[in-house]
């Protein structure tokens, strides 16, 4: 959906493989939902 913005950073101090880290994109979000996207959890 395209609504996640890779970040250059992964998780630190972690005993596992560090997962990449996301950020929410609002402005994207919004867009999708004046198009008439509805995500329900």
């Amino acid at each position: 959906m395209d609504i996640l913005d890779e970040l250059d950073e992964v998780e630190k101090d972690v005993a596992h493989r560090a997962a990449r880290l996301y950020r929410f994109n609002e402005r994207k979000y919004k867009k999708l939902v004046k198009a008439g996207f509805d995500f329900q959890i």
